[in-house]
This record gives C-alpha cells, structure tokens and sequence, in this order.
C-alpha cells in the first residue's frame, strides 16, 4: 500500500480536531442562545406551613406529617402560577393527611449549594420537631453546569451521611433534559444524556438507604409530546401541570415509604414502579 503524503495526513487530522471543535462551538452558541430566551417572573414563594390533604383518607385524622424539601428550582415552585402549585405542596395535598411543609429548596441550586446551604438550615431543626420525611430534589443544574460527576456523586453522599436516622429520605431523579423545548438540537441531546448520568447516579444512592422516584421515565414522554402544556413560558421549567405530572409521580413513592414507617411489622407492600431505574440517557 501506498505510503499516506504529509498533505494527506495533515488533512485528515485537521478534520478529526475541526469537527469536534466546530459541534463544541455549536453547543455553546446554542446555550448563549438559550440563555437569552424567556424569563419567568422571579417570585419566591412561600412554601412552608400547614398543608390539608385534597382527598383526606377515611377514618381518624392523624397527626401532621413533617416533611422538608432541600433542592432547585423545581422544588421551588419556578414556573408555577402559585405556590399551591409547587410539586412540595401538590405533593403535601395528594398524601391523604395534614403536612407540616418546610422547604430550603432555591432556584438554581446544585448539590454543592445544598450541602453547603441548605443542609445546615435542616439540621438546625429541633430534634423534636425534625422532618419524618426529607425530599432531596437537585441535579438538573449540575447535569447542565458540568459539574464532576465522581464530585456530585460524593457530595451527595455527604448530604445523606449528615442526615440524621430518624427520617425517611426520598432523592427525586434528574428531569427528562431533553424534553426541554428552550435547548435546540444537538444540545438537548447532550444535556439529555448528562442528565441520564446523574440521573443514575441519584438512583445508585438507593445503596444507602434513600428511595428513588423517576422522574425522568415516568414524566419525560408527556413532556416531550405536549411541551406547550407541560413546560412554563420560558419552556425550561415546568408548569403547573407539568408539577401535577411530578406530583403524581412522587407520591406513590412517598405514599409506599410512609406505610412501611408506620407498619413496621406489616408485610412489606410491592415496590411502587415509578420507584424503579429503567433507560437513562435516551435520545430525544
């Protein structure tokens, strides 16, 4: 075989490194592009206090039940027209019983801000009045700030490790990124593959001892059929019915937990699926 001229080799090689560098140019013209779209208001809302059951169950009403939420923007409530409509207290209302609500959760939060601030707000709490329940709904923002993920994954095992026995702790998994209408192409297909990965990363904590909701599996299709419905105006964060989407997913999950905490020695029911891994990182 003929020997390769310099030339040739020259071009090839020009090629390999120009193509990666041309769709890595592509990518971060597309986030400035995406980064200038539609604003939400920036309202915070307040989540905390007493929340009654939308269907109370039958029979005797039990005591308040405390739970807190650490996160971003999704445990928030950005993108919601109210704060009835945040997932922490559409969650609250599907549960059957009053709540006693608290949330540190802040928009834009990664896991190394709810390690560093939110987490000492939780474990300030009296240990008398801690949380029975800690929802811990963070991950989007690393998936899309490239945060490491051997970092993300050891910070959050830093969250779990300083959260005291006494409560129950479900972790929400990454959201379906590439269902989100404000990334254009290739680039929702790259944030929705990092998301798959940190996504499995949350699901893999289930090691030690938190119980997983599936975000991602169980709403993701909707999202990507009905954007218009399920997406807020600035078609990044979720509306309110895209919350009730979540809602419906998380409470199951909540709901099945909460039932083998207060009948330890009742047979274990079934594993509900929105509680189960399935495909991580599907194209869109």
């Amino acid at each position: 075989m003929a020997k390769m001229s310099r030339r040739r080799k020259r071009t090839i090689v020009g090629s390999a490194i120009g193509l990666p560098v041309a769709f890595l140019a592509v990518l971060f013209v597309e986030a400035q592009l995406a980064a200038g779209g539609p604003k939400l208001p920036e309202e915070v809302y307040a989540l905390d206090g007493r929340v009654e059951p939308l269907v109370p169950d039958p029979g005797p009403v039990p005591p308040p039940l405390r739970i807190a939420w650490m996160g971003d923007s999704t445990a928030a409530g950005v993108g919601a027209s109210s704060a009835d409509y945040a997932l922490p207290r559409l969650v609250a209302k599907g549960l059957g019983r009053p709540v006693e609500l608290r949330s540190f959760a802040i928009s834009g939060a990664r896991v190394g801000d709810v390690f560093e601030k939110q987490l000492p707000l939780l474990l300030a709490i009296p240990a008398e009045e801690f949380p029975e329940f800690v929802v811990i709904d963070v991950g989007a923002n690393d998936a899309t700030h490239l945060t490491n993920v051997n970092g993300f994954r050891s910070t959050y095992l830093g969250i779990l490790d300083k959260i005291p026995e006494s409560a129950s702790v479900i972790t929400l998994g990454v959201p379906d990124i590439a269902a989100v209408t404000r990334l254009a192409q290739p680039l929702r297909f790259v944030a929705g593959v990092r998301g798959g990965t940190y996504d499995a990363v949350v699901e893999s904590l289930r090691d030690q001892g938190a119980d997983y909701v599936n975000i991602a599996d169980f709403t993701g299709p909707k999202f990507r059929a009905d954007p218009d419905r399920y997406l807020a105006a600035d078609h990044f964060h979720a509306s309110d019915a895209g919350y009730q989407l979540w809602a419906d997913t998380v409470i199951p999950v909540l709901r099945w937990r909460l039932f083998k905490r207060e009948n330890p020695n009742e047979p274990e029911p079934l594993q509900p699926k929105e509680a189960k891994g399935t495909v991580k990182g599907s194209a869109p």
